[in-house]
């Protein structure tokens, strides 16, 4: 699984992540404290606040499929309460159990 962190409209590259750990259908990267199989492939993965940046998670080199994508803000990420999540754009806001149900069902 790779995640990828841009700029959202200039598309700036910020950081690129790259782990082999896939786990039970869902894999979680934290920015401020990556676990150990997860590596920094490029960047600086610290965001700054009034930016909105667009991320992409991806198997492999992604050439096959984009698994997901989101546009955010640090003061949409602010808003979200614990046990949800963004789910594509800010507007969807999903509890962890309806992502897992809906990744669930999008990926067979």
């Amino acid at each position: 699984m790779t995640v990828t962190i841009l700029v959202h409209e200039s598309w700036e590259r910020v950081a690129k992540f790259d782990t082999t750990r896939t786990g039970s259908g869902s894999v979680t990267l934290d920015l401020n404290s990556p676990s150990p199989d997860w590596k920094l492939i490029w960047g600086d993965p610290r965001l700054r606040p009034g930016v909105t940046y667009y991320v992409e998670a991806y198997p492999d080199s992604g050439k096959d499929a984009i698994v997901g994508q989101l546009r955010f803000t640090l003061n949409d990420a602010a808003t979200l309460r614990p046990g949800e999540v963004y789910v594509g754009d800010k507007d969807d806001t999903y509890t962890w159990n309806e992502f897992l149900e809906s990744a669930s069902q999008m990926c067979g």
